[in-house]
């Protein structure tokens, strides 16, 4: 088999990988296999080969990922539903036909269900007692 398919499967395999394990580091390395099997099809040598797989992943991993980091790392996240638990928030949108509210809490939405399947009307308060997935349960407090 040629050098450079190996090179080439390498990184394409490497690539593969990143979509399981996120985190820019097997991109980086695929990155720099694909451009060693560039230089595996000029014909330059094996030295060569290594030298750019190798450069090319410092690059990558150094001064691209930081930057793709950056551009995937927001603040904007909703924080996870157990942190929720003993927080109150106000009623933003009230119960659907389906019983699920929007309770606003720290200017994030959630939905949320009243414990005893109640409506809940806007403007009410809430204090979330429980988690369903991203599906809070909330009690009324007594204003």
């Amino acid at each position: 088999m040629e050098t450079f398919i190996v090179w080439a499967l390498m990184g394409v395999l490497l690539l593969g990988l990143e979509l399981l394990k996120p985190g820019f580091f097997n991109a980086s390395l695929g990155f720099g296999a694909l451009a060693a099997s560039v230089m595996a099809n000029v014909g330059w040598g094996i030295s060569w080969e290594l030298g750019t797989f190798m450069f090319a992943s410092y690059v990558s991993f150094h001064y691209v990922r930081p930057l793709i980091k950056k551009s995937l790392d927001h603040e904007d996240y909703l924080a996870a539903p157990e942190e929720q638990i003993g927080k109150t928030g106000e009623i933003f949108e009230g119960t659907n036909g389906f019983g699920v509210a929007i309770v606003r809490i720290e200017d994030d939405d959630w939905s949320c269900i009243e414990e005893e399947g109640e409506p809940l009307p806007l403007n009410h308060s809430v204090k979330v007692i429980g988690y369903s997935g991203t599906v809070l349960f909330v009690r009324s407090v007594i204003e």
